[in-house]
């Protein structure tokens, strides 16, 4: 079953949720909306609040109604159009992470941007062609950033508190819900709460103008001169394919060519894949992660019984575009992007970076994102900037079976306060083989008293052949409460 972003919006009566230092939610339920629905809204959106941090208030209209088949919800958000130029500016003036210095890096000072694109009248292969080409005119397309209103108002381009209405969000009615996940998702049952999480995670603006595109092009409309279609996203702003990187450009076609995540053509091309496009692409809205991969909550379909979770990998959308990913009163945790090879059966490699913390370790977690087949081969160790270091991982599983886990990926937040040991964990399905709240193998408590800035370490070891990897992005906070950003069992 498939999720629609579509750009309208709605409003009526008020219902908060909001964590404490994050930013907060005013749904507003149309008449009709039953109380359990209002309150699945309130939790999925505390799963927000919990990981962005801007102080702002995003209006939400929520309804409950029959919807088009298959659908399980859609989301209309209220946009903005604003300057590449004034947009830069606003990323620069909010910057906070690695990823948001690299992005400076990329678009700081930019007025426009080169832009692959196919399918338009004006296409120099001939009208409506789908052979891409670069366009590079400085024309309204390649100046013009249309945003959400809530990522607007994350950058300041919209007053944070302006009561306007920024999105409407409807569940279709047709559908079994299953509203409290606390016990597992029923048989035959979606869940309310991760798919109330999924819109909203539209309205916040993981959006993408190149369903416009795709939408808009023969044989099924169009066609349309390229400076017409003045609908690049901030997310778009992100999406490269090889092709692209090539020519120094995002790419906006409408095709089945792969597009993935990135700061900017310069940055390593194994970032996450975005879906494709319904009409011209993969068949499902370019305005998610490709589907089947276990990417990400903005997944473009869901499945009875799952239980979507909110993912590095989304998280690392809504830093790039303008979000605040760390708590504004006191920064407790912080996140690199490291796209770091890890060589087959081959030396420890590392990976460094400062996180800049306000304050020293009083409890610390490191979260890990690595996509790597047969975990079981792998060595993790930190290291702090006084040399304090502890195992984390050691090729997990080997205890039990003699050669390792041998399923894939790790997605997982550890600390001494995890729910079961990290080396134990081998799950054969699922979005990781190594996943949730763990314990790695040495104590961290050796840790607490540490500097939250400085050069923090982490050295990845691959022992076996045959297998190989991605140290794809870690983070250090410097206590267990922190924000959550490995998704958590």
């Amino acid at each position: 079953m498939r999720f629609l972003d579509l750009p309208l919006a709605a409003a009526c009566i008020g219902v908060s949720a909001s964590a404490v230092g994050a930013l907060e939610f005013n749904f507003i339920p149309q008449p009709g909306t039953s109380t359990e629905a209002i309150e699945g809204f309130a939790a999925a959106g505390r799963l927000w609040s919990e990981r962005l941090h801007d102080d702002m208030v995003v209006n939400v209209s929520i309804g409950f109604e029959p919807l088009q088949t298959g659908v399980l919800g859609s989301t209309g958000s209220e946009r903005v159009s604003v300057s590449l130029a004034d947009y830069a500016a606003a990323l620069e003036a909010n910057a906070q992470s690695d990823l948001d210095t690299e992005t400076v890096a990329t678009f700081g000072g930019a007025s426009d941007v080169a832009i692959l694109i196919n399918r338009t009248s004006d296409s120099p292969n001939g009208s409506g062609s789908a052979v891409p080409f670069v366009d590079d005119d400085g024309s309204t397309n390649n100046r013009t950033v249309q945003l959400t209103r809530a990522t607007a108002k994350a950058l300041d381009l919209v007053g944070p508190f302006d009561t306007g209405i920024d999105a409407s969000i409807s569940f279709n009615s047709d559908f079994n819900w299953d509203f409290d996940p606390q016990d597992g998702i029923s048989p035959n049952h979606f869940s309310y709460i991760a798919v109330a999480a999924h819109e909203i995670g539209h309205a916040l603006g993981f959006v993408s103008g190149v369903d416009i595109l795709d939408l808009n092009s023969p044989p099924g409309g169009g066609t349309f001169a390229s400076d017409q279609f003045a609908f690049v996203s901030p997310a778009d702003l992100f999406r490269y394919s090889g092709d692209s990187r090539a020519a120094g450009a995002i790419d906006w076609t409408a095709d089945t060519r792969a597009k993935s995540f990135a700061s900017g053509p310069a940055a390593p091309t194994d970032g996450a894949l975005f879906s494709l496009g319904r009409n011209q692409g993969d068949g499902q809205q370019a305005s998610h992660w490709k589907d089947n991969l276990g990417i990400g909550l903005m997944d473009p379909t869901a499945a009875p019984g799952e239980d979507g979770q909110i993912t590095m990998s989304d998280i690392a959308l809504f830093d790039a575009i303008g979000y605040e990913t760390t708590a504004a009163d006191g920064v407790t945790v912080a996140c690199h992007v490291a796209d770091l090879a890890i060589p087959d059966a081959g030396a420890a490699v590392t990976s460094r970076f400062d996180p800049g913390l306000a304050t020293m370790v009083t409890d610390l977690q490191v979260d890990l994102e690595i996509a790597h087949t047969w975990v079981g081969d792998l060595e993790l160790r930190i290291i702090a900037p006084d040399g304090t270091s502890a195992l984390l991982l050691d090729r997990p599983g080997r205890g039990a079976s003699g050669f390792g886990c041998g399923a894939d990926d790790v997605l997982v937040r550890l600390s001494d306060d995890g729910l079961a040991p990290a080396e134990e964990a081998c799950a054969a399905t699922g979005e990781a083989a190594i996943s949730g709240a763990l314990t790695p193998v040495d104590s961290l408590a050796g840790f607490a008293g540490a500097a939250g800035s400085g050069a923090w370490e982490l050295r990845v070891q691959d022992h076996v052949g045959q297998d190989s990897g991605t140290l794809l992005r870690w983070c250090i906070g410097s206590d267990s409460d922190a924000p959550r950003f490995a998704s958590s069992n």
